[in-house]
Formats: C-alpha cells, structure tokens, sequence
C-alpha cells in the first residue's frame, strides 16, 4: 500500500483489515485493496475458550504475541481476551516475543509464570516454526492451541482457525474479477466462512489431557 495507490492488491487473510486501516469498510473498501477477512478479536476469543473447555477449569491462560507491527490490533485482542477470561473466573496473562531468535525465552518465561495453557498469536512468521513452537510447547508442558491445523500436525494440542484453503480459493475468485476489469473499491471484503478444528490426541495424553469427546466429533482433524 505505501508503494502503490493505484494496483490493485488482493488480501488473502486479513484478520481486521478495517482496525488495521487497509480498508475503509467491509461493505466499501474505497480503495485498492480487497479480498478475504479472517476475523481476528472473534477467533482468538474462541481459541481461548476452546483451550479452558479442554483444560476443565484453568486458573490462569497466557496469551503469546509477536512484537512489532499492528499494536491496535493487540490492544484490541487484550481487552477481548481479558474481559472473555475474566467471565469464566480465568486470569490472562500477556508474553511478547520481540523476535523468532527469542521463542526458547518465550516459552520459559511462560512456564516461570506457571500458565495453564497458552493461546498462541497467529502471525505469518509463525508459519514455518510449527515444529519448533510444538516441541517447545511440549517440553514445557503447556497444553497450547494455534490457529491452524499444521501446528496441530506438528505436536501442538490444538489449533482453531479460518480454512486458509478456502480463504485462497475465494482470494483467488478476487483476483479473477479485477482481471476481467472489477475495481477493489467497488469489491467487498469477504468473510470468511469455514473454519478448521484440530486437535493431537498423542499430545493430549502426553500431557494427561481427557479430551472431550464431542470436541473430538467436531474435530476436521484428529492427529495421533
């Protein structure tokens, strides 16, 4: 957006493109830029909620972040994590990795702070650290649930998130229509409509978690 004002670009997962000032509105983008929104304050509600049903009445749930960009966006979060913990008589507490170089740090401080489970922030960066984030998760014992199933694949006990195939696909119908000559201002944003539960039964036993069954019926995908 700072290099172009005119070509269009097409979002393929924009959790709060609103909050986040990429869009003017969902409805009238206004600009050149449209595409796919993922949610943002709702599902990371909804992962905190899916890890406490898990966990059976936790005490205290941290929420891990990536530092740097979009602070809006995390103050945001934070008050939405608190006030949905706080309902359930549940403490949040809040970690920031300033940079990939500090997840070991991460996650021992996590652990220093004693957290029951950990709702993991769902930044890019992320993406190609699954294994690592899983196996540091694990060793530390903290029941822990992402926003994609990969992470799940990887180790991780849970994960609760938009069907990031989906959200190409519609983003790629975006890119067909301003090809043959539609305007991103003129395009609303999308939202996005499937969603992907996982979760690793190998892991919950590791770490002496009964999953419960109908969380496991609801699974897309269950790993052992």
């Amino acid at each position: 957006m700072h290099a172009t004002s005119t070509i269009p670009i097409v979002m393929l997962a924009a959790p709060d493109p609103v909050g986040d000032h990429l869009v003017a509105s969902l409805a009238h983008p206004g600009g050149n830029v449209t595409g796919v929104c993922t949610f943002g304050v709702e599902l990371v509600t909804k992962r905190l909620q899916l890890l406490a049903q898990v966990l059976g009445g936790p005490k205290t749930i941290a929420f891990l972040r990536f530092g740097g960009d979009f602070a809006l966006r995390y103050e945001a979060y934070e008050r939405a994590l608190v006030e949905s913990a706080g309902k359930a008589g549940i403490r949040m507490e809040f970690v920031t990795m300033p940079d990939l170089p500090d997840m070991e740090r991460a996650f021992d401080e996590l652990r220093r702070r004693g957290v029951d489970g950990v709702v993991l922030d769902n930044p890019t960066r992320f993406a190609g650290y699954a294994k690592r984030i899983a196996a540091l998760a694990l060793e530390r014992r903290l029941p822990a649930i992402a926003d994609v199933w990969t992470f799940t694949e990887a180790g991780l006990l849970m994960s609760y998130g938009p069907d990031y195939l989906y959200a190409a696909d519609r983003a790629a119908d975006y890119v067909a229509r301003i090809w043959k000559g539609a305007k991103p201002r003129d395009l609303p944003v999308e939202l996005v409509a499937k969603f992907d539960l996982a979760v690793n039964t190998t892991t919950a036993e590791t770490l002496g978690i009964a999953l419960p069954r109908a969380l496991s019926v609801m699974a897309s995908h269950v790993y052992r």
